[in-house]
C-alpha cells in the first residue's frame, strides 16, 4: 500500500510541475513572439536600405551579412517558439483527457494551470464553481491522476 501512495504522489507531482510548466511557456512563447516580430521588423528595414544602395561594396556586404544574421535569428527563435507551443499543446491535451473522463476536475485544473497570467488558489476556485474547497482539492487531486495518465499515455504513442 505504501509503494501505491508513493507511486501516486510521485505521479501527481510530475503532473504538476508539467502543469505548472504551462505558464512559464506561456511567458517564453510571448517572448518569443515579441523577438521574432522584432527581428522581422529590423529585417524589413535592413533590407529595405540593403535594396537602395544597390548592394556590394564594403557597406553593401555588411549589410548583407546583418539580413543573413537576422533571417538566422528570427529562425531560431520560431524553432524555439514552436517547440514551446508543442510543449503547451501537450499539457492542453492532457488536460482536455482529463476534462473528459472528469468535467469538474478538468474545470479545476483549467482555472488553477491554464490561466497564463497567474496561479487561482483551491478556495477561489471552490467560489467560483460552488463547490466546498474539500471538494475542490478533491477534483484537484483526481485531475492532477487524470493528467498523469493522460502525459504517461502521451510518451507511451511518443507524442
Amino acid at each position: 500500500m505504501a509503494k501505491s501512495s508513493t507511486v501516486r504522489s510521485e505521479r501527481r507531482e510530475a503532473a504538476r510541475a508539467a502543469l505548472d510548466r504551462y505558464r512559464v511557456e506561456c511567458e517564453r512563447l510571448r517572448a518569443y513572439a515579441l523577438a521574432i516580430q522584432h527581428a522581422d521588423s529590423v529585417l524589413v528595414s535592413v533590407t529595405a536600405q540593403y535594396d537602395e544602395m544597390g548592394g556590394g561594396g564594403v557597406a553593401g556586404d555588411s549589410i548583407g551579412r546583418g539580413i543573413a544574421s537576422l533571417y538566422e535569428s528570427g529562425e531560431r527563435f520560431r524553432d524555439a517558439a514552436a517547440e514551446a507551443f508543442a510543449s503547451m499543446r501537450s499539457v492542453e491535451k492532457a488536460v482536455a483527457g482529463a476534462a473528459s473522463a472528469s468535467p469538474d476536475a478538468g474545470v479545476v485544473l483549467s482555472m488553477r494551470y491554464l490561466n497564463p497570467f497567474r496561479s487561482v488558489g483551491l478556495a477561489e476556485i471552490a467560489e467560483r464553481i460552488g463547490k466546498s474547497e474539500d471538494r475542490a482539492q478533491h477534483l484537484h487531486l483526481d485531475g492532477l491522476d487524470l493528467v498523469a495518465d493522460q502525459l504517461c499515455r502521451f510518451d507511451d504513442d511518443g507524442i
